[in-house]
């Protein structure tokens, strides 16, 4: 009997973060691609799009290396999704901008 082995899906990982959190976060990510033993798809989330240009640059230096992937969205990229995948849900959306913070608990969902 020839067993086929399934490789293992990558771990989805979520982040949202401003460009200003770069000076500490890159230490966090090059840790993750340095010890992380499970391929990962990195999501990183931001505000504006230079903060989306900032956070790609960073990734770019750090050389995700191949089997992981990352990928950056800016606020308005993820209020699109929210848009399509929340219109049913008005007290979702309205939450959402209830206070900045509160996209951290709903904005990896849109890209889950």
């Amino acid at each position: 009997m020839n067993a086929t082995i399934d490789k293992p899906k990558p771990r989805k990982l979520y982040c949202v973060l401003s460009a200003r959190s770069l000076p500490y976060a890159t230490s966090a990510f090059e840790s993750l691609r340095a010890n992380c033993l499970d391929e990962f798809d990195l999501t990183l989330l931001t505000d504006a799009a230079e903060d989306k240009g900032a956070l790609i640059s960073a990734v770019e230096r750090l050389g995700v290396s191949e089997g992981h992937r990352c990928r950056v969205f800016a606020q308005s990229e993820a209020d699109e999704r929210a848009e399509a995948l929340l219109g049913r849900h008005p007290n979702v959306a309205a939450f959402r901008f209830g206070h900045p913070c509160w996209r951290k608990v709903t904005d990896p969902l849109l890209f889950a």
